[in-house]
């Protein structure tokens, strides 16, 4: 296999990026350009997925130092700054030396914009960068909280006075700090494998990875360095999967028993709906459901895989919308009822760096609405005596606690029996808000 040539891999990290700001997802923007590069080794892919999220993570202190660097900042175009971003990433997070992230943005600037005054302009704005780059990240932590937040840590503006207005200082740092950091890759791992075996065979194939326990979480194994862990043989075998600690807490609080009847109302790709396949045991029946039926084909796929264990009742995948009136087969049909609802995904910044400039102030009001319209079909399909857990992956008021409080308003058959708030600060690799509600058994 060739060596990629000089300012290649940052050519195809810009071309990503620029996906992301047209768009596109960035775990779709990164698999479909690096699909098209088969050829690229391990060790290339990874270092472009690292620089894609990096600068995702850091864009606007990357900016800052850009700017103070550059004459005539408002006149470089947008490929010129992405390539800009990436050369001060690799300065400022990577430590490679000046003489060859410079070298290579150069490269990468010729191939791109051609010419040479446009290179030499690079260069001479990543010199003054690296240059300055402990000056400037000085100048930036004495600013102003919510400055800081900003500027240092590349939190937008409007979001960063929620945190100022409602965190002490030292917890609204220690945030932004958490979701700058490249979260390890989460698993679960089934009850019917040994978690220590599975352990120690993951650490043996991947000898620079560390695999650890996560906290909380029974059955959640977390691995730095693992490289792609969807392939794995366990995988396959349905022995593991890959999904967050905090996505299989949700899990665990709903604590499906086998036996029992289970509705996952907004099943996505169905990760949660393999969780609950798990718990049950081979027991029970799953009702799995969506409103977009493209993300329904990969459950699909899973199962027909039998990376699904199918409980002897059956797992059905249906599309519906659950902000309308469930069918009448399902009203009080279920023993438990698990919703995962739509949200902002800004407890998700880490893993999806993104969804921070992504999001506005006004998204809060729309997204509550859509919540609150589910959540209240969702209670519907609960039958008496059963119960219903509602999820979102955000910590913002107006998505978990002011929901919930206002369906309790609403209905006087439901009492919560449990809530919790995962944080980034507090070591979970992303922000939820979950709740657990239970139909008094004389409801009718």
């Amino acid at each position: 296999m060739s060596t990629p040539s000089r300012g290649r891999l940052r050519r195809l990290a810009a071309d990503v990026l620029a996906a992301v700001w047209a768009g596109m997802h960035s775990n779709r923007a990164l698999g479909e350009h690096l699909e098209l590069h088969g050829e690229l080794s391990p060790a290339d892919r990874g270092f472009v997925t690292h620089v894609v999220y990096g600068v995702l993570r850091h864009r606007l202190r990357l900016d800052a130092h850009i700017d103070a660097a550059a004459r005539k900042p408002g006149g470089l175009g947008p490929r010129l700054r992405d390539l800009l971003r990436i050369g001060t990433f690799e300065l400022l997070e990577l430590g490679h030396p000046p003489h060859a992230a410079i070298s290579e943005a150069k490269a990468a600037t010729r191939a791109v914009v051609g010419g040479g005054p446009m290179a030499a302009a690079v260069g001479g704005i990543l010199a003054t960068v690296a240059k300055q780059a402990a000056h400037r990240d000085a100048e930036l932590d004495e600013l102003p909280l919510l400055d800081r937040l900003e500027r240092r840590y590349s939190i937008p503006r409007w979001w960063a006075g929620r945190w100022v207005r409602t965190l002490s200082p030292d917890r609204a740092i220690a945030r932004a700090q958490a979701i700058a950091r490249p979260p390890p890759v989460e698993v679960c791992v089934a009850p019917h494998a040994d978690l220590e075996t599975i352990a120690t065979t993951l650490a043996e194939r991947r000898t620079h990875a560390r695999v650890v326990r996560i906290e909380g979480v029974p059955r959640g194994l977390a691995l730095s360095a693992a490289g792609d862990v969807f392939y794995a043989p366990e995988a396959t075998a349905g022995d593991l999967w890959v999904q967050s600690g905090p996505s299989q807490r949700v899990g665990h609080v709903l604590d499906p028993q086998p036996g029992e009847s289970v509705l996952d109302l907004c099943a996505g790709r169905g990760t949660k709906t393999q969780q609950i396949a798990a718990l049950l045991g081979g027991r029970g029946r799953i009702v799995a459901a969506d409103v977009d039926p493209r993300r329904l084909d990969d459950l699909r796929d899973r199962l027909a895989a039998g990376r699904i264990r199918r409980p002897d009742g059956g797992l059905e995948v249906i599309v519906h919308d659950a902000t309308e009136p469930v069918p009448e087969p399902w009203r009080e049909a279920f023993d438990a009822v698990l919703v995962d609802a739509p949200c902002t995904g800004l407890g998700e910044a880490a893993r999806h760096p993104e969804v921070r400039y992504r999001r506005r102030f006004e998204d809060l009001a729309a997204c509550q609405a859509r919540q609150r319209s589910i959540l209240t079909e969702a209670a519907a399909t609960v039958r008496p005596g059963g119960r219903l857990v509602y999820a979102v992956c955000s910590t913002e008021a107006e998505e978990g606690p002011d929901v919930l409080a206002a369906f309790i308003r609403d209905r006087g058959d439901f009492e919560v029996t449990h809530t919790e708030t995962l944080q980034p600060e507090d070591g979970w690799s992303a922000g939820f808000f979950v709740a657990r509600l239970e139909r008094r058994i004389d409801a009718a």
